[in-house]
């Protein structure tokens, strides 16, 4: 059609009285802004019977009814499907996400809209009280934009959108459900519920593709953008050819809706399996996008999304991999805007760094959000040379990383937020190496953390130690010998069988009383406490219980100095000392790992007089304990990984509980590590074949479980495994490497071994061993660590 003049006049009134003769009882008023508002290009494509039609559903909108969709079958399993709606921001990729959702395969389509309509201001209403609706381009009441509850003439008025789609698909779709769907969604657009309408369209693509297109192939495809700004006066052109993949509509449209690109006309051709999507967009403000480095990141964007679909489904909870992805399109973004270029690291045309980033988004939320935040320019040389992560890092290499790393440092300051930055990327190169199997065993992948533990905090104690020498100068002993120091580990660090978010659970020693030599002198007790706050504070947790010192096991617990003295810890530690039971079980794991190495013997020393004294342990006192952690943790719904019975806590402590007995004649059970610690016991006939195969066997599985709860959940708190019917569940096979349509299994291994280790831990038989009890089990502030 030609615009403007008597012509255009002629042909509307012409078009009016052929589309009421066609459809009478259409609304004169609709047909008039029909002819008005619709961009030209659609008469010219579109038959008067077609248009017909058209009108003939979008009589159907108004108050209760959003989004109408009429179909008609073309072929077996191909049908013209066209869709109706009030418009709104982003709108299209809800359409694409909806066909999606049923296996509605896009061939081809074109997609309509409405101009906008006449400007207006409130006749005779307060501005204050009426609210411009740039839907309807009009002034309406401000509690009537908010609650959708516009009348006859504003629905009318309201600008639509028309699409037509060819769609192909294996079985025909409910079109009554897929409208109804389809027309909540858009319900809530209008509310201004973006987020809700975003997460629910998501989610039914998501269970679709899990579904359907799991086994499909996964390998890159090649893919073409072409960006012009001369075809269109108005509009930035794009075109994007590829192989058709599923779900490509909806992911790039809803990436475009969510930063503000607007997009005004789409049309989709496919042939042979190949995909050509012309788009018409803007920017937010209407205008055109021009800037070189602007369409270099919409072809990134258009690359990134097109791989990224078809790995969606491959990631362990494909719905969380949509969430995380959208946040990496919304950070690129950020970052262009700040005058970064990270994004230009990332290469979106090598297939396993892709994988990598989809496992990552698919697996945890946590993880993916430690990526964005920590300035993840620094992160992505992991995804840029991801044949390291084959490579176990030793200690010796982290060690000479960091201190080339710190040799950069002008200030405490400084080496603090170097030793942090490394630790955080390698801690991330170390998790990344897990989450993509690049590990043999968890075992490893525990050693591999504990060394970085050990790395980072022997890094710590020497910047620290180095600032306050500066000015308070050496401390000396009473005898004006230099007073050393010591860190020892304990727990899963001094077992050397930390996990993410394991807590790091460390003992600080010092020689001896005396004071510094100046120039500012203070007490060694002086000295060594502000060297242990400022070695806790250089170790920054990146949240709670994320590489988090813990000195909760320190003698008299939290009521104690955070750094003891040789004499204070042969005190505590003596047969008549005010140690319990419940400590002899926590200093079985204590290993030194940093400062003086011959102050670490002679603690080790007191440790083995303590705790390989021969005194029977006190079984009742111990099982009361265990009862008030279970009391406080594992009291729910659900079994608590950790402290139910049959949990891991029941096989640490009965290892502990045998090395303890054991150990004072047979010093080969003396072992930090469990795992070494069973098999020692077996060696020397205190386990038979069986309970030793069992309880390794559990050992493994439950930490590779509790690893797995709290990758998933980003904390060390809630270790409840959910129960077997839920998706979290599903999720949590997968991650712990279940195939699909095997989830179950894993609820069948946790029975299996849970109920090995309760065939084997019997609290019961151990307190009549004791007669009821009469030693220090534990009951003071360290008796109720956990």
């Amino acid at each position: 059609m030609k615009s403007g003049g008597n012509g255009h006049s002629v042909q509307n009134e012409n078009m009016l009285q052929r589309l009421k003769e066609l459809e009478p009882g259409l609304e004169t008023r609709l047909i008039e802004a029909h002819l008005r508002r619709m961009d030209p290009q659609y008469f010219a494509r579109c038959e008067s019977a077609q248009i017909a039609g058209h009108l003939r559903v979008m009589a159907g909108l108004g108050p209760g009814q959003a989004c109408r969709i009429a179909h008609r079958e073309l072929e077996p399993g191909q049908w013209e499907v066209t869709v109706v709606a009030f418009d709104s921001q982003g709108l299209f990729s809800f359409i694409a996400g909806s066909l999606a959702s049923v296996g509605l395969g896009i061939e081809r389509g074109q997609v309509w809209t409405w101009a906008a309509g006449e400007e207006s201001t409130p006749g005779g209403e307060s501005r204050a009280r009426m609210k411009y609706d740039f839907r309807l381009r009009r002034w309406v009441p401000r509690s009537l934009v908010a609650t959708g509850e516009l009348s006859a003439a504003d629905h009318l008025e309201r600008k639509k959108i028309v699409d037509v789609f060819t769609v192909r698909s294996r079985s025909e779709p409910d079109w009554t459900e897929l409208e109804r769907n389809l027309d909540q969604l858009v319900q809530l657009l209008l509310r201004g519920k973006d987020e809700e309408a975003r997460a629910k369209v998501g989610r039914r693509v998501i269970e679709y593709l899990d579904i359907n297109c799991r086994d499909a192939r996964q390998s890159l495809l090649p893919v073409h953008v072409y960006v012009d700004n001369k075809l269109s006066e108005h509009y930035t052109s794009m075109d994007i050819e590829a192989e058709d993949t599923p779900a490509f509509l909806f992911l790039f449209t809803n990436a475009l809706a969510m930063r503000g690109v607007d997009i005004h006309g789409i049309t989709i051709s496919t042939s042979g399996g190949q995909v050509r999507d012309h788009f018409l967009i803007t920017d937010s403000q209407g205008r055109k996008i021009d800037n070189a480095g602007r369409i270099d990141e919409l072809r990134f964007i258009v690359v990134l999304v097109k791989q990224f679909s078809h790995l969606l489904v491959a990631s362990p909870d494909p719905a969380m991999a949509l969430k995380n992805f959208e946040k990496l399109v919304e950070r690129i973004w950020d970052d262009r805007e700040k005058g970064g270029g990270g994004w230009r690291m990332l290469d979106v045309a090598d297939q396993p760094v892709l994988e990598a980033l989809a496992r990552l988004f698919g697996t945890s939320n946590f993880l993916w959000e430690d990526f964005l935040r920590l300035q993840y320019e620094n992160l992505l040389p992991v995804f840029q040379d991801l044949s390291s992560l084959d490579n176990y890092k030793d200690k010796a290499d982290m060690w000479s990383e960091c201190e080339l790393e710190l040799l950069e440092a002008t200030s405490f300051e400084h080496a603090v937020e170097l030793l942090n930055r490394f630790k955080d990327r390698e801690m991330f190169r170390i998790d990344m190496r897990h989450i993509l199997d690049r590990i043999a065993s968890f075992t490893e992948f525990s050693r591999e953390l504990t060394d970085l533990v050990e790395v980072v905090i022997e890094q710590a104690y020497r910047i620290a130690d180095s600032k306050l020498h500066s000015r308070y100068g050496p401390p000396l002993t009473e005898e004006k010998k230099p007073c050393q120091f010591a860190v020892f580990a304990l727990g899963k660090a001094g077992g050397r069988e930390l996990g993410y978010a394991s807590d790091i659970e460390v003992l600080f020693v010092s020689s001896g009383p005396g004071e510094t030599a100046g120039p500012e002198v203070v007490s060694n007790s002086v000295y060594f406490e502000k060297l242990a706050q400022a070695i806790i504070k250089a170790i920054r947790a990146k949240r709670q219980g994320i590489f988090e010192l813990d000195l909760r096991f320190r003698p008299f617990g939290n009521q104690g100095p955070l750094c003891n003295t040789l004499r204070q810890i042969e005190d505590y530690y003596s047969q008549d000392g005010p140690a319990w039971d419940f400590e002899r079980q926590c200093l079985v794991r204590l290993r030194p790992i940093a400062g003086d190495e011959e102050l670490g013997r002679r603690v080790c020393q007191v440790r083995d007089r303590f705790v390989y004294s021969g005194r029977p342990l006190d079984y009742a006192e111990l099982a009361r304990l265990h009862r008030k952690q279970q009391r406080e943790y594992a009291l729910g719904p659900g079994l608590n990984a950790k402290f139910s019975d049959g949990g891991l806590v029941d096989v640490e402590y009965h290892v502990q509980h045998l090395q303890i007995t054991h150990g004072a004649d047979d010093e080969s059970v003396r072992l930090s590590s469990t795992r070494k610690a069973l098999e020692a016991l077996r060696a020397g006939g205190y386990l038979s074949e069986r309970d030793s195969r069992d309880l390794r066997m559990a050992h493994d599985f439950l930490r590779r479980l509790i690893n797995s709860l709290r990758i998933l959940r980003g904390h060390a708190r809630d270790l409840v495994v959910p129960g077997e019917d839920s998706e979290e569940f599903l999720f949590l096979a997968r991650r712990m490497g279940y195939p699909t349509g095997e989830e179950h299994n894993l609820a069948v291994d946790l029975q299996r071994h849970t109920s090995a280790v309760k065939r084997i831990v019997d609290w019961e038989s151990k307190v009549k061993s004791t007669g009821g009890g009469t030693g220090k089990a534990g009951g003071g502030m360290n008796g109720e660590k956990t």
